[in-house]
């Protein structure tokens, strides 16, 4: 592979030339590229993506992407290439200046793709920390483009666990949790006040924000609530290996909120207020099928962390197999966990097929095919009025179930759910040879990484389900108010 003839600094004109003079630069860099090496053409195809993506040029920015995923597919390229053509695969979308739910449809391959990478960058440790660092920003930023809070704020929450000090991993994270909170979810005083420390060490490093994003993201940090002062209160504390700490470190709560400092407001998911006539005498089936999901999440849940955490006797007599696998109750437990976690997402699928009207008979259904037509992959025309009425919570799921298809950055996991259901999936001390077809083995510790996975996953289908739910009863609410009832935690609107 010949090594790179284009110098930073040169890369650096380019870039900068792009802004004020984007015709003339687009020329240079045609006549750069015919005697470019496939390394400078990957690096100009950079420069194409950040001059290119805003000003709307999508031709361009699908040129730009083409050049780096040539090169990256070469022998002995670099892991930080992943992160470069994730980043790419995300800017193609961004060449579309519409931001409603159609737009989330149009680029529904790119953006996947787009996740899929920078999820892979982001989670590998070979890759250098700062660049794990932007992919869990932008990786944020695609999760934020389409109203999936939850995700949003994991991913630049886990970017700002890599670089504390990163001014733009603290402005995003400040900037959806304000976020978050005017589009309905719940926000602690405590979590506010963090917000506003984050947004102040965002502002008051706006330099080099301005370095590495834009001006644009400089005056939208700018406008965020901060407190130079702020004094973060300490957020409850439990013995680090009590139920209470599983469930705070891993976001587990099932309400819909970033933080849960209250452990009586964990798992409020189901208490969602519903509409029936007056003369009704019972709620409707959602409010059963809600109570199901979340009965079914919570012992997953325990599962999991009586796996992980509680040292609990067990019987350990189990026959040596003389290859380094772990036998006894905390993998069986693990196995469970994930697979009851991801069996939720089914029966969340069936519960939208009939709360939402799409017609499937309830023992057909599954999650992830249930928004799409099974040859066409469109959009199916129950599912559209939602994406016409920019309803942000199904599409949240629509794109989720995408993500677990072949080919999503979710995918892995139905792929161990698969093997924990109708093979076997045992956990192992070491890498070993596989002993059978029917056999799969992991670490233990990647096994309870699958099984947490799952657990946040569900959570966050399960509360986006329950976010459509409150909007659509709403909605019904209003139209009549004077001539229905409200079933749930309040007697007044829901």
């Amino acid at each position: 592979m010949s090594g790179p003839l284009l110098s930073n600094l040169l890369l650096a004109e380019l870039r900068e030339q792009g802004v004020a003079d984007y015709g003339a630069t687009l020329k240079r860099i045609d006549e750069l590229s015919a005697t470019a090496t496939p390394e400078d053409l990957c690096h100009l195809g950079g420069v194409l993506i950040d001059i290119a993506a805003p000003a709307m040029d999508f031709v361009t920015t699908k040129r730009a992407v083409g050049l780096i995923e040539d090169f990256a597919r070469l022998p002995g390229a670099q892991p930080e290439l992943i992160y470069m053509l994730g980043t790419a695969y995300g800017a193609l979308s961004q060449s579309d200046p519409a931001r409603d739910a159609a737009w989330a449809e149009r680029h529904r391959d790119s953006r996947r793709t787009a996740r899929r990478l920078l999820h892979q960058a982001a989670i590998d440790d070979a890759t250098e920390t700062e660049v794990r660092c932007q992919a869990f920003i932008n990786l944020g930023h695609e999760f934020y483009r389409s109203a999936r809070w939850l995700e949003a704020y994991e991913a630049y929450r886990n970017a700002l666990g890599l670089n504390p000090g990163h001014p733009v991993a603290a402005g995003w994270v400040a900037k959806v949790i304000f976020e978050f909170r005017q589009n309905g979810g719940l926000v602690s005083p405590e979590l506010e006040e963090e917000g506003k420390h984050l947004a102040c060490q965002a502002q008051l490093h706006s330099s080099e924000v301005r370095n590495i994003t834009s001006e644009d993201v400089v005056r939208q940090f700018a406008e965020l609530p901060s407190a130079v002062k702020t004094q973060l209160r300490t957020p409850p504390t439990w013995r680090k290996d009590s139920y209470e700490a599983f469930i705070s470190d891993n976001r587990l709560h099932l309400s819909f909120s970033f933080d849960a400092t209250d452990p009586a407001e964990w798992d409020m998911a189901n208490f969602v207020s519903t509409v029936t006539t007056e003369t009704a005498i019972a709620p409707p089936p959602i409010v059963a099928f809600l109570n199901c999901l979340k009965e079914d999440y919570l012992v997953a849940r325990r599962l999991a962390y009586e796996a992980l955490l509680d040292d609990r006797l067990d019987a350990k007599e189990y026959v040596d197999t003389c290859d380094a696998a772990r036998y006894g109750s905390e993998p069986a437990k693990l196995r469970l966990a994930m697979r009851a976690a991801q069996d939720c997402l089914d029966r969340i699928g069936v519960a939208a097929n009939e709360y939402l009207g799409l017609g499937d008979p309830p023992d057909r259904v599954a999650f992830r095919n249930l928004w799409r037509d099974s040859k066409t992959r469109e959009l199916r025309p129950a599912v559209v009025p939602f994406y016409d009425a920019d309803r942000w919570p199904i599409v949240s799921l629509v794109e989720l179930a995408y993500d677990y298809e072949d080919g999503g950055y979710l995918y892995p996991l139905s792929a161990e759910r698969n093997a924990a259901t109708h093979r076997f999936l045992r956990a192992s001390l070491a890498p070993v040879p596989p002993v059978s077809k029917a056999m799969t083995d992991r670490t233990f510790y990647d096994l309870g990484l699958a099984a947490l996975r799952s657990l946040q996953v569900t959570r966050t289908a399960l509360l986006n389900f329950c976010a459509s739910v409150t909007t659509n009863e709403r909605q019904r609410w209003q139209a009549n108010p004077k001539g229905t009832r409200v079933w749930g935690r309040s007697t007044a609107a829901p």
